[in-house]
C-alpha cells in the first residue's frame, strides 16, 4: 500500500516478473507439477482449485457479458496462477475447515478481478491484484471458518459429503478434481497462452523470437484468425509488409469480423505501395467499427498516396468533427493541404497538431515547413528546433531549419544545418542542393560548384543540381561549361520554366541564338509572367535579327514586370536604333528611357547612354549632350567599353548627327 501511494512500485519490478514469466514454455504445467507435493504434504488443494476455477470461470462469464476477456485471454495471468500456488496457500494462515478453505480460495478468486478492475481503473500498476487480495483475506479468516455454520452454507457444506474418508482421502480428491480441471483449462487455453508468449516476447523486444512463436502457432492451430492478424502485425513491424500481407489475408478470410487484422491490412498493403486496396481494407475496418479513429486516420493517408488528395482532406475533416483532438488527423490534414500549396490554411491544422503532440516531431516539422512557406522564417525555427531537441537524427528537420535560415540570411548556420542532414542521411539530394545554394548565396561561389558537381555524380537524374551547376557556371563567366549541365536539367525535367530561362541563357552568351529561342519560348509558356525568360528571349531574336520579335518579347517581360530596368533600357535603345522604319520609334524609345532613368534615379550611366541616343533619333541634340555628360560622369571607369561609347557619341551630338545603330 505504501508503494502505491507514494507512487514508487517500479522499486519492486513487479511488472517486469509478472510479464516475463509467460516466456518460459508450458509455464503452467511447470508450476501445477511443481505444486503438487506440497498441495498433498498441507491439505491445500482445495484452496487453490476453488481460486484458479473460480477466476476462469468468471473470466469466461465476463467475456460473455462484454465480448473481451478480462484478462486479455480466457486463461487465468501467469503471474496469477503462481500466486494462488504460492502466495494465499499457507496453511498455517489458512482456515481450519474443509468449507472455509475452498470459500478462502473463492473469494482470493473473487478478490483478484475486483482488484484488477480498480487499480486498472485507478491507473495503478495491477499486478499488485494478486496481492492486495491476501491480506484482506487473512483478517476475514476467522469469518470465513464460520460461514459454513450458516443455514444458508451449511446445506452444501462438501464436509458432509463421504464423511467415511479419511483428511488424507478427501484431500487426494480434492488433487484428482484438481487434476481434471487443470487438465480441461490448460487444453482449452494452450493456443491462448501460446499467443500470449509471443505477444508478451514482442512487447519485451524479442520480435524474431515472437515472430517464430506465431508461426509456431498458426501451423498448430491453423483456423486461430487472431494469431495470423498478430503475426501480420509483427512482420509489419520490422518493415516486412510483403510478408505480413499473407497472415493478414488469412486473419480476415477466417474472421471477416476482424477490424484490427483489416486496419493492418491495410496498412500493410499502403506500405506495399498498393494504396488503393488499402483504402478498401481500411473502408471495411470502418464499417465495422464506424467510430475506429485510427482506421478513419488511414483510409484518409490511403487516398493521399493514391493522388486524391481531395478526398483525402475531406477524410480528414470528417475525422476531426468526431475526434476534435486527434493530433495524427491535424498534422495529416495540414500535411495534405501543404501539398496543394494551401500553406495559410494548413498553419491552423498543423498548430493544433503541435499543440496537441507537444513532442511530436514530425507535427512540428510540418508546422516549421509551412511557416517557411508563408515566409515567416524566423517564427518557422521555433517549431524546427523544437523537433530537432525532440528527437535530433531526423534529417527533413535539420534541411527545414536550413532553408528558413536561407530566408532569414543566416547563410553559415544555414550551411551546417544542411551538412547535418546530410550527416544523418548521406543520400539526401535535397539537402546537399540546398547546401549548395547556401555557398553560393554566401558568396563561396567554388564550393557552391563544388557541392553541385559532387551531387550530379551521386545523383545524375536530379535536375534542380544540373540546374544549380549551369547557373552557378553561368554567374562564373563559364557559360559553355554550363551548356552541358542545364541541357541535361531540360532533359529530366523538361516542365521547369527556370530550366528553360537558364539553358537559353546560357546558350545566347555562346552565340547560339537560334538554339536558344525553343527553351525559352518553352519557359514562357510554362510560366506567361516570367519576366526575365521573356527578356531573354527578347536578345535571342535581337541577335537573329527578328527586331520584330524581340520588341514583342520585351513587351511581354514589361507587362510581367512594368519596373524592369534592363527591358526598359534595352527595348528603347532597341527602338531607337532599328534600322527597320516598322519598328522605329524615338518617342516611344525616349519615354521608356526616361521610365528607367526615373526608377534608377537618374544614376544609371548605362540607361542614361540609352535616353541620349533616344534623344538624339529625335534631334534633339541638346538634351542628348546634356544626358551623355550626365552619363559620362556617372562611370566609374573612364576606360571601360560604356565610357568609351559615351565619348565617342557625345562627339557626334555636338557636331548634330545620330550615331549609327
Amino acid at each position: 500500500m505504501v508503494l502505491l501511494a507514494t507512487g514508487t512500485t517500479e522499486l519492486t519490478w513487479g511488472p517486469e516478473i509478472a510479464t516475463t514469466l509467460i516466456h518460459a514454455p508450458h509455464i503452467y504445467l511447470l508450476i501445477f507439477a511443481v505444486s503438487l507435493p506440497a498441495q498433498v504434504l498441507f491439505g491445500v488443494a482445495s484452496m487453490t482449485l476453488a481460486a484458479v476455477a473460480t477466476t476462469y470461470s468468471l473470466g469466461l462469464a465476463y467475456f460473455a457479458a462484454t465480448g473481451v476477456y478480462l484478462f486479455g485471454s480466457a486463461a487465468v495471468p501467469i503471474a496469477v496462477f503462481l500466486g494462488m500456488h504460492l502466495l494465499f496457500n499457507d496453511p498455517s494462515t489458512s482456515p481450519r475447515t474443509e468449507f472455509g478453505r475452498i470459500l478462502f480460495g473463492m473469494l482470493y478468486g473473487l478478490g483478484v478481478m475486483i482488484l484488477f478492475g480498480l487499480l486498472e481503473q485507478a491507473g495503478a500498476p495491477t499486478h499488485y491484484d494478486k496481492l492486495l487480495a491476501v491480506p484482506i483475506l487473512n483478517l476475514l479468516i476467522k469469518g470465513i471458518d464460520l460461514l459454513p455454520r450458516s443455514t444458508v452454507l451449511r446445506h452444501v457444506d462438501p464436509a458432509a459429503v463421504g464423511t467415511a474418508l479419511s483428511p488424507r482421502r478427501r484431500n487426494l480428491t480434492y488433487i484428482a478434481i484438481w487434476v481434471v480441471v487443470f487438465a480441461i483449462m490448460h487444453d482449452q487455453t494452450r493456443a491462448q497462452v501460446a499467443l500470449t508468449r509471443a505477444d508478451q516476447l514482442f512487447s519485451d523486444g524479442e520480435t524474431e523470437v515472437a515472430i517464430a512463436q506465431y508461426r509456431q502457432l498458426v501451423r498448430d492451430e491453423p483456423d486461430y484468425a487472431l494469431a495470423y492478424g498478430n503475426l501480420g502485425y509483427a512482420l509489419r513491424s520490422v518493415g516486412r509488409p510483403a510478408e505480413a500481407l499473407v497472415p493478414l489475408e488469412r486473419a480476415v478470410d477466417l474472421e471477416p469480423d476482424y477490424a484490427g487484422a483489416l486496419n493492418n491490412l491495410g496498412l500493410a498493403l499502403l506500405e506495399a505501395d498498393r494504396p488503393r486496396d488499402a483504402a478498401e481494407s481500411f473502408r471495411e475496418a470502418l464499417r465495422l467499427q464506424p467510430g475506429y479513429p485510427d482506421s478513419s486516420h488511414n483510409l484518409g493517408e490511403a487516398l493521399f498516396l493514391d493522388g486524391q488528395t481531395e478526398a483525402a482532406i475531406a477524410q480528414y475533416r470528417e475525422l476531426l468533427r468526431t475526434a476534435p483532438d486527434h493530433a495524427p488527423a491535424h498534422n495529416s490534414l495540414g500535411f495534405a493541404l501543404l501539398s496543394m500549396g494551401s500553406a495559410g490554411e494548413a498553419l491552423v491544422p498543423l498548430r493544433r497538431a503541435a499543440e496537441l503532440a507537444p513532442d511530436n516531431a514530425e507535427a512540428l516539422n510540418n508546422l516549421g515547413y509551412a511557416l517557411i512557406s508563408v515566409g515567416r522564417a524566423d517564427e518557422a525555427l521555433v517549431p524546427l528546433q523544437r523537433a530537432i531537441e525532440f528527437d535530433p537524427d531526423i534529417a527533413e528537420v535539420h534541411h527545414n531549419a536550413g532553408l528558413a535560415l536561407v530566408e532569414l540570411d543566416r547563410l553559415s548556420e544555414a550551411a551546417e544545418a544542411f551538412r547535418q542532414a546530410l550527416r544523418l542521411q548521406p543520400d539526401y539530394p535535397d539537402a546537399q542542393h540546398d547546401l549548395g545554394l547556401a555557398l553560393f548565396r554566401d558568396g563561396r561561389t567554388e564550393a557552391a560548384i563544388a557541392t553541385y558537381r559532387e551531387l550530379v555524380r551521386a545523383a545524375p537524374d536530379y535536375a534542380p543540381g544540373h540546374n544549380s551547376l549551369g547557373y552557378a557556371l553561368l554567374s562564373v563567366g563559364l557559360p559553355a561549361e554550363a551548356v552541358p549541365s542545364l541541357r541535361r536539367a531540360a532533359e529530366l525535367d523538361p516542365d521547369i520554366a527556370e530550366v528553360g530561362n537558364n539553358l537559353g541563357l546560357a546558350l545566347i552568351l555562346t552565340a547560339e541564338f537560334g538554339e536558344a529561342i525553343e527553351p525559352l519560348q518553352r519557359a514562357v509558356l510554362l510560366q506567361p509572367d516570367y519576366a526575365e525568360a521573356h527578356y531573354n528571349l527578347a536578345h535571342a531574336f535581337a541577335n537573329l535579327g527578328e527586331a520584330g520579335g524581340a520588341v514583342g518579347a520585351f513587351g511581354a517581360a514589361l507587362r510581367a514586370r512594368p519596373d524592369y530596368v534592363a527591358a526598359l533600357r534595352d527595348l528603347a535603345l532597341l527602338l531607337a536604333t532599328s534600322p527597320l522604319m516598322e519598328v522605329q520609334d524615338a518617342g516611344e524609345a525616349e519615354r521608356l528611357a526616361s521610365q528607367a532613368a526615373e526608377l534608377t534615379e537618374w544614376q544609371d550611366p548605362a540607361v542614361l547612354h540609352v535616353l541620349a541616343r533616344a534623344y538624339a533619333a529625335e534631334r534633339r541634340f541638346d538634351e542628348a549632350i546634356r544626358t551623355a555628360e550626365a552619363a559620362a560622369r556617372l562611370v566609374p571607369d573612364t576606360t571601360s567599353t560604356l565610357a568609351g561609347q559615351i565619348e565617342a557619341h557625345l562627339r557626334l551630338y555636338r557636331e548634330g548627327r545620330v550615331p549609327a545603330p
